[in-house]
């Protein structure tokens, strides 16, 4: 099996942030990091039929790991699978 990978590094609001991103077959992973490791892990799925993410349609975001009452966090994650998204990536 064969994985893309690309990882970059940027400051965000003064802080160091890395971001790394797999492509799989059929998911894209997106880590994103300001401590150097995993922290709270989300699964983010379209609320729409298939599966596949459409339009405006807010995608379903649900904590696999981590804090689960975090609502800022889950706001971030869900704006970084619109952005992707926007990107044209539906998987």
């Amino acid at each position: 099996m064969s994985v893309n990978t690309a990882h970059g590094a940027f400051t965000v609001d003064g802080v160091h942030t890395e971001v790394l991103v797999s492509d799989y077959s059929n998911r894209l992973m997106v880590v994103v990091t300001q401590i150097g490791k995993l922290g709270t892990i989300y699964h983010a799925a379209d609320p729409g039929p298939g599966g596949v993410f459409e339009g405006d349609i807010p995608p379903e975001v649900r904590t696999l790991i981590g804090r689960y009452d975090d609502a800022t966090l889950e706001a971030a994650a869900r704006r970084l699978v619109q952005i992707v998204q926007s990107r044209g990536v539906s998987k």
